[in-house]
């Protein structure tokens, strides 16, 4: 995992985060069979506080990037960047305080099959631990195929460093072992930024999800 980049601006009592996006690395996604489903832009104005700091405006520009395996196996992650900004030693952008069920959400924006979702609430500790990030797990229940469950087991985190505020979503089918370890790979080996969206402009979202959910 390899985090850097990031571009605050202050300008007056307002403040302006952006980042490289994060991803995966040409030769991992080959690798492993995942491909980019869609590279998308967004941005939002909220306005913060922090400690004793008065309120501040900032404004912060996103981009997510989807990938997904080919074929008709349900299986992806998801990874949203945007820059990072601390006062007082409290992280400013609220993209970070998004839990586990929020980001959930927006990845259903990418797939549908997420309902009636349930974290994990027991399971072996060393099951949260991909290498150095720590995630939280869900298990959603797909519907049915055959009269049999079909259920999608998902995983969030958010890393951050001085840079970057990067949100991870994965998912997998519950019963595929092959999945299951590339979508803790992608976790362990994400890059920012990543050279797959070099030269690419990205798709701008008009209808702001991402808004709605902090």
């Amino acid at each position: 995992m390899s985090v850097s980049g990031c571009m605050d601006m202050i300008a007056g009592d307002g403040i302006n985060l952006s980042a490289e996006p994060a991803g995966l690395s040409e030769d991992h996604s080959t690798a492993t069979g995942f491909t980019i489903d869609e590279y998308q832009q967004g941005a939002i104005d909220e306005t913060v506080s922090a400690g004793d700091f008065a309120e501040r405006d900032i404004f912060i520009e996103y981009n997510i990037i989807s990938y997904s395996t080919e074929g008709s196996r349900p299986a992806g992650i998801m990874f949203i960047t945007s820059g990072s900004h601390t006062i007082a030693g409290t992280e400013i952008n609220p993209i970070y305080g998004m839990s586990g069920s929020d980001l959930i959400r927006l990845a259903s924006t990418q797939y549908d099959g997420f309902d009636d979702v349930e974290k994990v609430e027991e399971y072996d500790e060393s099951n949260t631990q991909f290498g150095d990030i720590t995630v939280e797990e869900f298990i959603a229940n797909a519907g049915e195929v055959a009269g049999n469950q079909i259920n999608i087991k998902l995983y969030t985190s958010q890393v951050r460093n001085d840079d970057a505020v990067v949100g991870i979503i994965g998912y997998h089918l519950e019963e595929d072992v092959e999945d299951e370890e590339n979508i803790k790979s992608h976790f362990r080996e994400f890059v920012q930024p990543t050279e797959m969206v070099e030269g690419r402009d990205p798709d701008q979202i008009e209808d702001d999800q991402l808004e709605e959910e902090i």
